[in-house]
């Protein structure tokens, strides 16, 4: 054997063990950091019952619209976030998506499916591709929203997000930006 190769192999593998050994280290990390979230965000179903009967006697519900632009999202990706926003507590809530010129036929068909699932889902499917913010004010000028969030395609809210904005809200009726 020439001893320069058998080093080349001996770096090469010793460098691929080390890969290895990294990526399940990430792995690991991404389980603790899931576990980690859900014990620190997740609303027990009592927590998650008591915000309902809150909301149940306020007299003051605005409607919350939610911003999505979406361009060949990743479709499970899309799945959870849309999910997140479906599970919030605060019920009075829109949500705006505006497709700007997916090609993915599963994207497509995915955004219509959740349309057509909750009556608070809208799509609006812009052709040809603008840039981010025309297709954003094309879905805003939508809205009937009292009050308008941003939502990226890959963001999860936790089951309290749009509640904690109508509480701040509540208490700060005159304010615009949140």
């Amino acid at each position: 054997r020439h001893p320069r190769r058998s080093l080349r192999r001996h770096k090469l593998l010793r460098r691929l063990r080390r890969n290895r050994a990294a990526a399940a280290e990430r792995r690991r990390h991404t389980d603790d950091y899931d576990a980690w979230f859900r014990n620190r965000f997740a609303l027990a179903e009592q927590q998650r019952n008591e915000l309902r009967c809150q909301l149940l006697n306020q007299a003051w519900l605005p409607r919350i619209s939610l911003l999505m632009l979406t361009r060949q999202a990743d479709v499970d990706l899309l799945r959870q976030t849309v999910d997140s926003v479906v599970n919030q507590v605060y019920p009075n809530w829109e949500l705006w998506i505006a497709d700007n010129v997916s090609t993915e036929p599963r994207t497509r068909a995915l955004l219509k499916d959740f349309a057509a699932s909750d009556a608070r889902i809208h799509v609006i499917f812009r052709e040809p591709v603008e840039d981010a913010s025309a297709a954003l004010n094309a879905a805003r000028e939508h809205c009937t929203g009292d009050y308008i969030g941003l939502l990226d395609q890959n963001d999860l809210l936790t089951e309290d997000a749009v509640y904690r904005v109508w509480r701040h809200l509540k208490g700060n009726r005159q304010q615009r930006i949140v």
